[in-house]
């Protein structure tokens, strides 16, 4: 068993690993090849893929992404060991938090990688949401001199400094604005569409408009607000992830998520 840099010319070879239910994991992976900001890993038994993974680094926080055994490879320490590389390949002293979304599957592996539950995600679904419902006026669409509010926002409520991601589709992202202060944002296009928001009223209304495109939520069981309008809607309760972590503690604000970004972003 070894593990190595996953390359671009990789890809084609993991659709063996595809979980059910995911998107299309080469689509990430060509992303993750070609980032900065990303460390992708492969764990190599009898010259197959066995095993894949990430991490995503941030301005002083880290994030692992990913993490894919092939059912036919797992038992065999092939998630354990690239878990272990990918912490073992980041600086712990500049990045001394590391994040993860565990799936039941994977968190036993993580526990034994020192890391422990933060919180939890709720994910909801519903297929019969009223998307009839007005958009508040304060929603406007991005606009450059709102910027560094937006960039601001984001790492009061996140406690991460997470630019360099969110500068990718930043320009799509839609603003709840009142008094001229940016209260909340919304970003359709970065992964599951993430809303941050300081306070409910902005984050239930960019819920909103938000519910007019997805039917999935998911959101952590810190915000009381977002998962009572969930529930009344009705959305239905599909399945909970734990938010894990490694290291030091972050000062963060679970309630003012009001959708996660992805599971390999929290």
């Amino acid at each position: 068993m070894t593990v190595k840099p996953l390359q671009y010319e990789d890809i084609p070879n993991l659709e063996a690993l595809q979980p059910p239910g995911w998107g299309d994991i080469r689509a990430n992976f060509q992303y993750h090849t070609q980032s900065p900001i990303c460390d992708p890993l492969k764990v190599v038994i009898d010259d197959k893929i066995a095993g894949v993974g990430t991490a995503i680094r941030h301005t002083d926080t880290a994030w692992l992404a990913m993490i894919i055994v092939d059912p036919a490879y797992r038992n065999r320490g092939a998630g354990k060991a690239i878990t272990k590389a990918l912490i073992d390949n980041l600086d712990e002293k500049h990045y001394k938090t590391i994040q993860l979304d565990a799936t039941d599957l994977g968190y036993p592996v993580y526990l034994k990688n020192g890391f422990q539950v933060q919180t939890e995600y709720m994910h909801f679904n519903c297929e019969n949401y009223n998307r009839e419902q007005a958009i508040s006026p304060f929603i406007v669409p991005f606009h450059e001199q709102l910027r560094k509010d937006i960039l601001e926002l984001d790492r009061r409520i996140s406690g991460e400094g997470r630019a360099a991601t969110l500068e990718l589709y930043i320009s799509t992202s839609f603003l709840y604005v009142e008094n001229n202060n940016v209260q909340g944002f919304y970003i359709p296009a970065l992964y599951d569409g993430v809303i941050i928001a300081d306070n409910d009223t902005a984050g239930i209304e960019l819920m909103k408009l938000r519910l007019k495109t997805k039917q999935m939520a998911s959101v952590p069981v810190d915000n009381k607000a977002a998962i009572e309008f969930l529930r009344s809607h009705p959305f239905e309760y599909v399945r909970t992830s734990r938010r894990m972590i490694r290291g030091e503690k972050r000062k963060w604000k679970p309630e003012g998520i009001f959708n996660r970004i992805s599971g390999a972003l929290g």
